[in-house]
């Protein structure tokens, strides 16, 4: 008995690691994609006219 009490022990607490992990892993991917956005707009803005030109920044 006292190693099932043991093994639901380490159960539990392998558990509450994995549930603090991904909540790290929900905060990262989030992070992520907020960086993602942000460059996809940075990039929006410089990228090159069909003649190879910068066209002006839009102003909107």
């Amino acid at each position: 008995m006292e190693q099932i009490a043991t093994a639901i022990a380490n159960v539990k607490t392998a558990t509450a690691r994995n549930a603090v992990g991904m909540r790290q892993i929900q905060s990262a991917t989030e992070d992520l994609l907020a960086v993602g956005k942000t460059l996809k707009v940075l990039v929006e803005q410089y990228q090159l006219g069909d003649n190879g030109v910068h066209p002006p920044p839009s102003h909107a």
